[in-house]
């Protein structure tokens, strides 16, 4: 069953443009939403808020987007904003290289990632 989410704009998407103040060493309670992670200086991750439709929880959105190509590559969704810093925390350990995109929109080594 497919479920439309509505994500909105925060000053960390890529869409209304990217300087130097949005990329962050580390994504924070405080700070996730104003900026973003950059992996292997192509890679920015960052983390959106948005609400399924017909419901009242927030459902929260780690994104990677391609600096060199200038599109989003993968999003995954979390239940909670502390299971996206996690997992954003995991992406910033891993060794360059490792997070590239490939070309169907899935991320590698997902499993070295994974919990």
């Amino acid at each position: 069953m497919s479920v439309v989410i509505d994500y909105w704009l925060r000053p960390n998407d890529p869409l209304l443009g990217l300087g130097p103040k949005q990329f962050l060493p580390k994504l924070t309670r405080a700070n996730c939403f104003s900026g973003g992670l950059c992996l292997a200086d192509k890679l920015y991750v960052y983390i959106s808020e948005g609400r399924p439709q017909g419901r009242r929880h927030c459902v929260y959105a780690v994104s990677g987007y391609d600096l060199e190509l200038g599109q989003q590559q993968w999003r995954q969704r979390f239940d909670s904003l502390n299971q996206a810093l996690d997992y954003c925390a995991k992406l910033g350990q891993l060794k360059p290289g490792a997070h590239k995109p490939t070309n169907t929109g899935q991320m590698c080594n997902t499993e070295a990632i994974s919990a």
